[in-house]
């Protein structure tokens, strides 16, 4: 099937790892105008539709991923041109996992990128969140054993 899109590139590679691709004519470095990072996550997000993962929930389950999305977003970042627009997309709603990763990136990257807001017909977004709580790591106490006592 056929993708309408002038110039598009579709990998399946570690993206924590994606190389620096190099044009063969000059060798400079390939960018991209647009990016999407859409990362592997706790999954926290699809609850609604898969009562199952409610049941083995815990406040813990992004500390897990935070690692890997970041690198991945880091990975995007640097293969943006200049002007271009990344989307960082999870299906998780642990701000540890979206927030803290943004967050990370934007301070590891120095004020060389900026969020934009996003304007989509028929939804209206909230905006994310400036702090949050990062649950202890196991074995470091019983904080927020359950879904409802965690803030």
């Amino acid at each position: 099937r056929r993708v309408p899109a002038t110039t598009l590139l579709v990998t399946r590679a570690d993206a924590r790892r994606f190389p620096t691709l190099r044009r063969h004519a000059d060798g400079a470095e390939v960018l991209f105008d647009r990016v999407l990072c859409d990362v592997p996550c706790s999954g926290d997000g699809t609850m609604r539709k898969a009562r199952s993962l409610l049941e083995r929930w815990t406040p813990i389950a992004g500390l897990g991923h935070h690692e890997i999305q970041l690198a991945i977003l880091l990975q995007g970042l640097k293969a943006l041109a200049p002007g271009g627009i990344l989307a960082y997309s999870t299906c998780a709603l642990n701000p540890v996992e979206c927030e803290a990763v943004v967050a990370a990136a934007l301070a590891q990257t120095g004020g060389a990128f900026e969020l934009m807001d996003v304007e989509v017909p028929g939804l209206s977004p909230e905006p994310g969140l400036a702090t949050w709580k990062v649950p202890a790591a196991r074995g470091e106490g019983d904080m927020w054993k359950t879904y409802s006592t965690w803030e």
